[in-house]
């Protein structure tokens, strides 16, 4: 006996008092908000604002603008289980973030994962000092010189794809066929090797595709963890991919490297990927052993986040792209004919032939607004920031969210927002006062990928226009629905569509 002569009293005090000290701890920051003067949504106990996320009944991004749509605040406070977030709704302060008073605001939220070599290389992961060093080395790999010559190995891809496609007509789940097209175009981009992505046997560059955005439970609780909790990241020393999908990627790509680098006499200088790039710059130009190692590391550990960041996100915008096309037959109709008249032009598909498209421009454009890539946008105060023209202090280390797919479906800037409309962006005002349209981020971090992931997809759709047909089917959605247990913006249902020659009829 503890307190009373009953132990089952005791036990019901113990719990009690014990219930009561989690809950106290769990809710220690609920008024945050509310002492600061903003204004901020009541958070539930354990879950914040975010029950229906971590229940899976909603995405992130459909929350955030559930929220969004609730108030006429330029900014409200928000909670992700015990932790207060600032959620941004005006365009001018989104811009001042993210832009003119971006070194307030130079970090991500998400975890470095710095127990693990590899990841703590991710530029999207690295917290200022570091990621600026790797921007800075990285982005001589993407000016407009070397996308161009990686052009003819997205070309390779894409008639690969076009003799898959040719044996496999009929109904087929859009996102799977996208997938296996940018899994093969970024293993011959960045890996100097054929991903035998359209091939009947095993391709293990497909099967890591699977496995890194498969809906399970593991992808769930870790990426979570990476997002909302990253204490938990470093504590439990969680990896946001299975290591053996690494091994394999790492050893691929040195296999490749070593290969070239044997050959790199007889290539003469010959720049078609990026394994060629890291040749051409494998002169240390003074720098000691060790930085040269180092920069050669953070080189090959960001052609594993490259694959990750890219594959799924540039394969999910082509097939809501593809969509949208076989619910709208008039857009690619329209669409089709620009790329016929453009192609002729040229002879063939070259890069300054994509650089004319301005109809499929627009296209791409309103995918982008219409599906995210990412759920949200997000942002670590570095410093303490006096907002202007209020009298709120952001204080250092709080949580920044820009909801951008609230922003992208607020039809004050974009009327008919459920409506696929690539004629609005020829409007020029688009982000003239303020920034609240931003598919791939905005200012100094904004997706390094942008413009070779354009291109890319630029590629394939128009590969697939010259000779194929794309329409709706029995299974085709009448209107997309988000999967809340996904990580990005995916499709509960899956995208199936109907693949036809051109020429059928």
């Amino acid at each position: 006996m503890l307190l009373t002569s009953s132990w089952i009293i005791d036990t019901v005090i113990i719990l009690t008092s014990l219930t009561y000290l989690i809950y106290k701890y769990v809710t220690r920051k609920f008024d945050y908000w509310k002492k600061k003067g903003v204004y901020y949504f009541e958070p539930t106990p354990f879950v914040g604002n975010f029950y229906e996320v971590v229940t899976m009944k909603k995405t992130l991004a459909e929350t955030l603008k559930t929220l969004y749509d609730k108030t006429d605040e330029p900014y409200f406070g928000a909670f992700t289980f015990d932790e207060p977030v600032l959620v941004v709704k005006s365009p001018q302060l989104i811009k001042n973030i993210l832009m003119k008073d971006y070194t307030y605001f130079k970090d991500r939220t998400m975890a470095e994962g710095k127990h693990n070599k590899m990841t703590s290389n991710w530029l999207a992961f690295q917290r200022y000092t570091a990621w600026k060093k790797t921007r800075s080395k990285l982005s001589l790999m993407f000016t407009s010189g070397r996308l161009k010559n990686m052009l003819h190995s997205i070309n390779d891809s894409s008639t690969l794809f076009t003799d898959y496609l040719n044996g496999h007509l009929g109904v087929l789940e859009a996102k799977e066929l996208c997938i296996k097209f940018t899994t093969e175009s970024t293993a011959k981009c960045f890996f100097g090797i054929n991903g035998k992505c359209f091939e009947d046997g095993h391709s293990e560059f497909n099967e890591i595709s699977k496995r890194l955005f498969e809906l399970s439970v593991r992808n769930g609780i870790i990426h979570s963890f990476y997002i909302f909790k990253p204490f938990v990241v470093d504590l439990f020393r969680l990896d946001f991919m299975k290591q053996s999908d690494v091994d394999y990627l790492l050893g691929a790509f040195k296999t490749s490297f070593n290969s070239r680098k044997a050959q790199k006499k007889a290539q003469k200088g010959k720049i078609v990927d990026y394994i060629d790039i890291m040749l051409e710059n494998e002169d240390t130009n003074g720098t000691s052993e060790s930085e040269y190692e180092s920069d050669y590391f953070m080189a090959m550990a960001n052609t594993v986040h490259f694959y990750m960041a890219g594959v799924e996100t540039s394969g999910s915008s082509l097939a809501f792209t593809l969509y949208e096309w076989a619910m709208n037959q008039d857009i690619q109709e329209k669409v089709r004919q620009e790329v016929f008249d453009i192609v002729k032009k040229y002879g063939k598909i070259t890069y300054e032939s994509l650089q004319e498209m301005e109809y499929m421009d627009l296209c791409l454009a309103e995918t982008g607004r219409k599906y995210p890539l990412f759920q949200l946008l997000d942002r670590l105060t570095d410093m303490d920031y006096k907002v202007p023209d209020t009298d709120l202090t952001i204080k250092k280390g709080t949580k920044i969210y820009i909801p951008f797919y609230a922003l992208h479906m607020d039809e004050k800037y974009f009327p008919e927002p459920d409506k696929y409309i690539p004629e609005r962006f020829l409007d020029k005002t688009i982000n003239s006062d303020g920034v609240y349209y931003m598919p791939f981020g905005a200012g100094p971090r904004i997706c390094i990928g942008e413009r070779f992931s354009q291109m890319s997809m630029k590629i394939f759709l128009t590969t697939l226009l010259r000779s194929f047909k794309i329409e709706p089917c029995d299974k085709t959605p009448s209107k997309i629905a988000f999967d809340p247990s996904s990580f990005t913006m995916t499709s509960k249902d899956g995208i199936n569509l109907k693949f036809k020659r051109l020429n059928e009829n």
